[in-house]
């Protein structure tokens, strides 16, 4: 439950508030066209979602740019959008942020959501705060923006400008959820299959992840792919499972590539194919997937659907360790330990246990227990 939530709609890549039919198109361009603010707004949002007439991100901006220069505050959200993600403008951070501060200040949701979130990544010219993201992100929630209350419920989750408190984070979750919106659908999922915050309830999970999945939410897919897997909820069933991981990749999340690599290199679901399984891994580790770079290293170094190479595995390891990957930076220490792939340097290695060590990893813990007592055995590297 990392990812900050920019958007409320799934569907549309920029609309935080979408507008309603009931109104033809040529009258919304008609009343544009006169100078009405509201038909300008809304007919930004209609260029933007491409829904009832053909998509356009610079006519989009436009109609928002219109409408926001003259003061409206949902104009200054979507082009605060806009000038963020890069469509129909060039990307601008900053201007995001000038732009959902004006929004904000008209206490407008979206934008008090979207300078949170600026805020809390340090992005678009403004300090990194997470204090001034979750006075924002409170603002917006207290008022029923979905949005924000996914994003200050996470806060709570992860404890950032504020106490842990996973009680506080299922509240807003379950806010957010029943409103329909994907990304607190998965959170609250989440928190019932671990039992955080309220009791593990695997019916919950199930039905909240699939709510989120069904509006096609990557990672709520990933998600169900591993209870499928192992049968975590339901029968176990690996042909549902790389379905559902299948499903997460093609809705944008190529760290469910990695699973579905996992699944052809022990013939889970399908045959059993290596090869097949190190093509994924490395389509995944190209894209900077840490999981994927760990297991083609694995692959490498153990000679599972390619020839064997220690050095291209070191350099995996390596790509996956310098990023943090505790199992990386254990197997990389490995390595340097054992000179394979790499010259022979024991304080490399120690360096490398250390850094896993700090991150609870229990057999760097025990390889640096090892070399620093005076023992110096050489460790096989196993997955």
């Amino acid at each position: 439950m990392s990812r900050r939530v920019w958007l409320c709609s799934s569907v549309a890549l920029l609309i935080g508030a979408c507008v309603e039919d009931s109104e033809s198109i040529a009258s919304l361009q008609r009343r544009a066209a006169q100078g009405d603010v509201i038909a300008q707004s809304n007919l930004g949002v209609e260029y933007a979602e491409g829904h009832r007439i053909a998509k356009d991100y610079v006519q989009a901006a436009g109609w928002f740019r219109k409408a926001a220069e003259k003061g409206n505050a949902k104009g200054q959200a979507n082009l605060g959008r806009a000038y963020a993600m890069g469509l129909g403008v060039d990307k601008d951070e900053v201007q995001a942020v000038a732009w959902f501060r004006k929004a904000a200040e008209q206490d407008n949701t979206s934008g008090q959501n979207d300078l949170g979130t600026m805020y809390e990544t340090g992005r678009g010219g403004v300090p990194k705060d997470e204090g001034q993201a979750l006075a924002l992100y409170r603002k917006a929630a207290a008022q029923g923006n979905a949005v924000a209350q996914t994003n200050l419920g996470r806060m709570y989750s992860y404890g950032r400008a504020v106490p842990k408190d996973d009680v506080q984070a299922v509240a807003w979750f379950r806010k957010a959820a029943e409103q329909g919106n994907a990304e607190g659908q998965y959170d609250l999922g989440v928190m019932y299959a671990q039992g955080h915050g309220v009791a593990q309830d695997k019916v919950q999970a199930l039905a909240w992840l699939r709510k989120a999945a069904t509006q096609e939410y990557a990672f709520a897919e990933s998600f169900l792919g591993g209870m499928y897997k192992d049968g975590d909820g339901v029968p176990k069933d690996e042909v549902q499972a790389l379905t559902w991981f299948r499903k997460s990749v093609e809705h944008g999340n190529p760290g469910a590539l990695t699973a579905i690599g996992w699944m052809y290199a022990g013939g889970h679901g399908v045959p059993k194919d290596e090869p097949k399984a190190v093509e994924i891994y490395r389509n995944a580790a190209d894209l900077g997937v840490l999981p994927a770079q760990f297991n083609l290293a694995w692959m490498y170094e153990n000679g599972h659907g390619v020839p064997k190479d220690e050095a291209l595995a070191a350099s995996w390891y390596r790509k996956a360790a310098e990023q943090g990957f505790a199992d990386a930076q254990t197997n990389l220490g490995e390595m340097y330990e054992g000179g394979r792939g790499v010259s022979k340097d024991v304080t490399q290695a120690i360096a490398w246990y250390r850094k896993a060590a700090e991150q609870g990893d229990a057999k760097a813990k025990d390889n640096l227990a090892k070399l620093t007592n005076g023992s110096n055995p050489a460790h096989a590297s196993t997955n």
